[in-house]
């Protein structure tokens, strides 16, 4: 199916005429016409001279003719067609040879004229309307040419101008013609008698050219508007010149008055057509913009649409990933824990089988690091780094994920420290050197590089460190390295990858402020970059090592509060493991009551989300006033911004989980000792 033609511009050059604007044009000829038959007995009735009558006729007049040229000049600047440009020539014609004959007018600026003798008027009168018929039929056969619209070379500017000159010497010409009319001329007025207009045959002149102007508008193939009202103004000008130049033979006659009013409507037709047209282009203006406006409201309602069944598909898919991995982890943690019940009295077993649950509970919490970190919710830990030795460091680390038949190699240039979490660094380091091992199944170089990169102000970029790590693997293909960085979106076998690490890849570069490109050509390997901020911030000094926990914490009571019976079961058997006696409470408004009636404890160590009228924080609100020497630690599953809005005081420790036995213990003395 094709495309429908798209319509013309709704110009009145372009615009076929409706019924309602024939209906218009004959009405209009057929009351001139009517008017003239009326009019034409009392043609030689001599009425009163009225001495302001010609310079206030012509004055509307030269303002009708100048407003229709300067439309139709405005017109052929968009439509860029010669026969407009005739057209308005003519309208401008018309113009300066009215002001001519204004002036030249007897009695009008001057007894005898401004200008020129006794025929120069009757001459300008003649040149006027012989000239604009002539011009029309001109414009007709002009546009019914394949040569009408102008050529690409020729500027519509230049034109213009042109057709500006040529007017002006017409004109100028003319002028001079009717102003020398006495002695290069025949006479048209004798004695104020103006019958030598038809008994020199200068009056059926006229009206012939404006007979052979209608013919050829007549027979134009395609007829637009302003054909159909140039028709109705040339019949009005056989009105005007049939009244005052054919039946009326001397001026201030009453068919020279009722040919003057025909004149000013024949130069006002076109005129209000166009005010006509103004108006429809205006009705139409207002359409289109409420059209417009109701298909942007649908368009914004086709697009929140869009975005809801988006975010629908990437919530789905993300949850069935998350599903998928923490079943093989459950799975993983349930078998060993069933193979502890089934064999407890095999201690040697139940050490190796509990050594691989807590192995599968920390790549549990290592996914959740994970998803926090594409999402940019985990809480960073920034030192300032010496890029060079953290990546000398991380090479060492690398090794160990690394076959026989791989090789790492450093190119480090001397670089700009950076202001990261170095766990994060690693972390991310790590899965794209894993994703280059990946990438070549039969080993290969992958090589560790870092160069400074200058700051571009034209991106309001400052200056940066470029880590690269590059493969010579089998590349990327382009269509997905389109996806590379969505969660859970891997080209790996089911079991070899979760499709987080490019996803805490890129979290991990946007919390720092920085980027990741990507280069990859199929068949010829990647590389990965990863654009870091450099900071002028001293290198952070390396923590001393810390003395080994105390077996034993000094004899202190805590009050333990967790809604989830399990991990209250298991929470409280690992902190008396640490020494501690210890009192559970499963809400808020427990263990407010017991704290109410004096339940001696020095600490308190409650969870934060629970159920009830009280969570973790608000019961440490609400007993603070009541029991100021008590410590509180407290402890979430929430991280980033799901803790901030719980907001958290911040003299308050805290602990998140899951954590291990050794942050346990170490929260507990920190807490404790405060």
């Amino acid at each position: 199916m094709t495309d429908p033609t798209p319509p013309s511009p709704p110009f009145l050059a372009t615009a076929e005429p409706e019924a309602a604007d024939q209906r218009r044009s004959l009405a209009t000829i057929a009351v001139s016409l009517a008017s003239l038959a009326v009019a034409s007995p009392f043609a030689a009735v001599s009425l009163p001279a009225v001495g302001s009558f010609i310079p206030t006729y012509e004055s509307a007049l030269t303002t009708f003719e100048l407003l229709t040229a300067v439309v139709l000049l405005s017109q052929f600047a968009i439509l860029r067609r010669w026969s407009l440009l005739v057209l308005a020539s003519a309208y401008l014609l018309n113009t300066v040879l009215i002001v001519a004959h204004a002036l030249s007018f007897p009695g009008g600026f001057a007894a005898a004229g401004a200008f020129g003798g006794p025929q120069t008027t009757a001459w300008l009168y003649v040149f006027w309307h012989i000239g604009f018929p002539i011009l029309i039929t001109v414009y007709a056969r002009i546009a019914d040419s394949p040569r009408d619209p102008l050529h690409d070379s020729v500027s519509t500017p230049r034109a213009a101008r042109g057709a500006l000159a040529l007017v002006a010497m017409l004109a100028t010409g003319l002028i001079i013609a009717a102003a020398n009319s006495t002695a290069w001329l025949p006479a048209l007025i004798e004695n104020g008698d103006y019958r030598r207009l038809v008994t020199t045959g200068v009056s059926p002149a006229i009206l012939l050219a404006c007979a052979i102007a209608i013919g050829a508008m007549w027979k134009r193939r395609h007829r637009t508007v302003l054909d159909l009202w140039l028709f109705t103004v040339l019949w009005v000008w056989i009105c005007d010149v049939s009244l005052s130049a054919v039946v009326s033979s001397a001026r201030f006659h009453l068919g020279w008055y009722a040919g003057r009013l025909f004149g000013l409507i024949a130069a006002s037709v076109l005129l209000v057509a166009f005010l006509f047209e103004l108006d429809r282009l205006y009705a139409r203006l207002v359409r289109a913009v409420q059209d417009a406006e109701a298909r942007n409201l649908e368009l914004i309602r086709s697009r929140g649409e869009l975005v809801r069944a988006q975010r629908l598909e990437a919530l789905a898919e993300l949850t069935g990933g998350i599903a998928h991995d923490f079943n093989n982890l459950l799975a993983a943690i349930g078998g060993n824990l069933e193979l502890i019940v089934r064999r407890a009295d095999d201690s040697q077993r139940v050490v190796q089988l509990a050594g691989n649950a807590l192995k599968t509970s920390e790549r549990g919490a290592q996914m959740i690091r994970r998803l926090m970190s594409v999402a940019r919710k985990q809480d960073l830990r920034p030192e300032t780094l010496a890029t060079r030795e953290a990546l000398e460091e991380f090479a060492t680390l690398a090794a160990g994920v690394l076959r026989p038949n791989d090789r790492l190699r450093l190119a480090l240039d001397e670089v700009g420290a950076i202001s990261v979490d170095a766990a994060e660094l690693q972390a991310a380091l790590l899965n794209l050197v894993t994703n280059a091992r990946d990438a070549m199944p039969d080993g290969g170089e992958i090589v560790l590089a870092a160069q400074d990169v200058p700051a571009d102000p034209a991106r309001a970029v400052g200056p940066c460190v470029r880590i690269s790590v590059s493969d010579q693997g089998s590349g990327i293909a382009p269509d997905v390295e389109a996806r590379i960085f969505e969660p859970f979106f891997t080209t790996k076998s089911l079991g070899l990858g979760t499709g987080l690490g490019l996803s805490q890849v890129l979290g991990f570069a946007l919390s720092a402020g920085g980027r990741v490109d990507v280069e990859s050509v199929p068949g010829h390997g990647s590389t990965f970059h990863l654009v870091l901020p450099t900071t002028a911030m001293r290198v952070s000094a390396r923590p001393p090592v810390a003395p080994p926990l105390p077996g034993k914490a000094p004899h202190s009571g805590i009050l333990l509060v967790e809604d989830d019976r399990d991990v209250l079961a298991a929470t409280r058997d690992r902190v008396e493991e640490l020494g501690y006696t210890v009192v559970t409470a499963t809400s808020g408004d427990e263990a407010l009551e017991m704290l109410k009636n004096g339940l001696p404890v020095d600490l308190v160590f409650s969870d934060i989300v629970m159920p009830g009228r009280l969570n973790g924080i608000q019961l440490a609100v609400a007993v603070r006033p009541l029991r100021p020497e008590l410590k509180w630690l407290l402890t979430s599953g929430f991280t980033g911004g799901a803790l901030e809005r719980l907001d958290l005081p911040s003299d308050f420790h805290f602990l998140q989980k899951p954590y291990s036995q050794k942050d346990l213990a170490e929260k507990l003395v920190a807490a404790t000792a405060a």
